[in-house]
């Protein structure tokens, strides 16, 4: 016998049924299950930050931690290695969802995942930026030396891009909170998955200073690093609109920070 739906009978309306199904796409937790407005700038905002933690898991990203952490949680008996670069997690505290993704970084250096960042024609590296944290994902690599040889030419950036931070653990994330008022808590950061990057848009060039004297003193001249722009007013513009357009095409995910002076780049799995 074949039962007939009735709706006052098995309780919601066909109506109520639509109604919580559009509220669950506009509100809901997960963002991969609302089509996302483009944008018209490179902004912060919050929607940004949770799609780059959507990034995060849909290209399957490892959370990079130091060797040394890695082997104490093993020996305290919180992780347990799995086959794949995964972990059980035993330990409540313990953000399941990131440290079942945990990966040391010696690993990932041996399995060819973090890569050397490139120092070439289309990209160079920050010299202030310590060697053992001049690694990354291969796809930044490619956005690195595709996109950098791109932005190079005269009559676009017409300079490299200029890479000044890269793959961080947690422990490196926690030291930079100290002096970075746009570094994120210390497991939020997209930096702590690899496939993030930073891209400077001021220089460092020693000049000679004048500093303001004290009354009855005479003005004295100093050297000094001081920061100045990398490129023109024009050639941000164009870096502004071809990453804009990047991030249309879902390649990357792009944050602009002015403190900092940088642009925030999460690179996606298929970026060729």
């Amino acid at each position: 016998m074949t039962r007939k739906y009735n709706n006052k009978q098995e309780g919601l309306s066909v109506k109520k049924i639509i109604a919580l199904t559009l509220l669950c796409l506009v509100l809901g937790p997960d963002v991969s299950a609302r089509p996302r407005k483009p944008r018209t700038s490179l902004a912060g905002s919050h929607d940004s930050l949770a799609w780059q933690g959507e990034i995060a898991r849909q290209d399957n990203l490892p959370f990079i931690i130091d060797d040394d952490v890695f082997v104490a949680r093993v020996k305290a008996g919180k992780i347990k290695v799995l086959p794949n670069n995964r972990c059980k997690v035993f330990d409540s505290k313990m953000n399941v969802a990131l440290w079942s993704r945990a990966v040391p970084i010696s690993r990932l250096k041996a399995q060819g995942w973090l890569q050397r960042l490139p120092n070439n024609g289309s990209s160079i590296v920050d010299t202030r930026l310590d060697a053992e944290w001049r690694w990354a994902a291969p796809q930044v690599i490619r956005f690195l030396n595709g996109f950098g040889a791109k932005a190079s030419a005269p009559k676009a950036a017409g300079k490299p891009l200029k890479a000044t931070s890269a793959m961080r653990t947690p422990r490196k994330q926690a030291q930079l909170q100290n002096g970075n008022r746009n570094a994120t808590g210390v497991e939020s950061s997209a930096h702590l998955r690899g496939a993030t990057i930073d891209i400077a848009k001021m220089d460092r060039v020693l000049k000679e200073v004048t500093l303001k004297a004290k009354k009855g003193q005479k003005p004295k001249k100093v050297w000094a690093w001081v920061r100045v722009p990398r490129y023109t007013p024009e050639q941000i513009k164009w870096l502004r609109t071809e990453l804009l357009k990047l991030e249309r095409r879902g390649l990357v995910e792009v944050t602009e920070e002015y403190n900092q002076a940088v642009f925030h780049i999460t690179v996606r799995e298929f970026y060729r």
